[in-house]
């Protein structure tokens, strides 16, 4: 259902309409606008619903979370569909939002697993730079499994299926992504990943 062509149309529906996004945002302010131009496209096939409870809707038990940011159910092909929308600006908690945006994708991973849902997608904005360059002076402030957190999201573009933040924040995954950021606007990049059944 999405893929990168998408994305950039909407970043283009952005412009069109003058929807303006800086640090001041808030993550839903993505979520709702994305929502919209989904049902822009095609509002005939597409019916768009946020903060689903698919525990409720679907019950569906084992999952780590409750919540489905974006459901977008397709009328045309009765099938079910999940996006999690991730908006990662803040310079000091940024890799907790990195760690976050890998709990998204561990949920979009467990939907998938009910052969309830489709497609699932994970997609993630961030205007620091942080989030997928490495350090200037090739650095970083930490060590042992930690310094690979950050070695796969800031020099590798990638996660992989053992994800360890810290000795409390750590879980894994069916499969491993590979993360491609591209331009939103002049401060923000996006990147889209598809989350499939291992």
């Amino acid at each position: 259902m999405l893929s990168k062509k998408l994305i950039i149309d909407f970043i283009k529906y952005c412009d069109h309409y003058g929807w303006y996004f800086d640090n001041h945002s808030s993550e839903f302010t993505f979520q709702f606008r994305f929502g919209w131009f989904l049902n822009s496209i095609s509002s005939n096939q597409y019916l768009i619903d946020f903060e689903t409870n698919v525990k409720k809707k679907f019950e569906i038990r084992d999952t780590c979370k409750t919540e489905l940011d974006i459901y977008v159910y397709d009328k045309m092909h009765n099938t079910n569909n999940g996006i999690e929308i991730k908006y990662i600006k803040d310079k000091m908690g940024y890799d907790i939002s990195l760690y976050k945006m890998c709990e998204d994708i561990k949920f979009l991973e467990e939907l998938q697993a009910t052969n309830i849902f489709t497609t699932t997608y994970s997609v993630a904005f961030t205007s620091i730079q942080n989030s997928f360059t490495p350090p200037k002076n090739g650095k970083y402030k930490a060590s042992g499994e930690r310094l690979e957190f950050y070695r796969n999201f800031r020099e590798r573009h990638f996660i992989p299926k053992a994800i360890y933040r810290n000795n409390k924040q750590q879980l894994t995954l069916r499969n491993e992504y590979k993360i491609e950021w591209i331009d939103f606007n002049e401060s923000i990049k996006v990147c889209l990943i598809e989350v499939v059944k291992s």
